[in-house]
Protein backbone atom coordinates (compact mmCIF):
# COMPACT_ATOMS: atom_id res chain seq x y z
CA UNK A 1 0.00 0.00 0.00
CA UNK A 2 2.42 2.12 0.71
CA UNK A 3 4.43 1.84 -3.06
CA UNK A 4 0.67 2.88 -4.34
CA UNK A 5 0.61 5.69 -2.27
CA UNK A 6 3.97 7.06 -2.78
CA UNK A 7 3.55 6.33 -6.47
CA UNK A 8 0.00 8.42 -6.38
CA UNK A 9 1.50 11.20 -3.93
CA UNK A 10 -1.25 10.76 -1.75
CA UNK A 11 -1.05 9.54 2.06
CA UNK A 12 -1.06 5.34 2.84
CA UNK A 13 -3.98 6.20 4.82
CA UNK A 14 -5.60 7.93 1.60
CA UNK A 15 -5.35 4.86 -0.66
CA UNK A 16 -6.65 2.81 2.28
CA UNK A 17 -10.05 4.92 2.80
CA UNK A 18 -10.81 4.36 -0.68
CA UNK A 19 -9.98 0.88 -1.07
CA UNK A 20 -12.33 0.53 1.93
CA UNK A 21 -15.01 2.38 -0.37
CA UNK A 22 -14.47 0.31 -3.17
CA UNK A 23 -14.69 -3.01 -1.26
CA UNK A 24 -17.79 -2.02 0.77
CA UNK A 25 -19.41 -0.91 -2.61
CA UNK A 26 -18.64 -4.64 -4.09
CA UNK A 27 -19.81 -6.17 -0.83
CA UNK A 28 -23.17 -4.36 -0.69
CA UNK A 29 -24.66 -6.05 -3.67
CA UNK A 30 -23.20 -9.49 -2.60
CA UNK A 31 -26.19 -11.51 -1.30
CA UNK A 32 -27.88 -10.04 -4.68
CA UNK A 33 -25.31 -11.51 -6.34
CA UNK A 34 -24.94 -14.73 -5.23
CA UNK A 35 -28.56 -15.43 -5.06
CA UNK A 36 -28.41 -15.33 -8.82
CA UNK A 37 -25.91 -16.96 -9.13
CA UNK A 38 -27.07 -20.13 -6.82
CA UNK A 39 -30.35 -19.93 -9.09
CA UNK A 40 -28.43 -21.65 -11.89
CA UNK A 41 -27.69 -25.43 -10.50
CA UNK A 42 -24.17 -26.51 -10.96
CA UNK A 43 -24.34 -29.52 -13.62
CA UNK A 44 -23.32 -33.37 -12.11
Amino acid sequence: MAELAAAGGRTVWEEFMDLDELLTRIGDHADERLTYQMSYPLPR
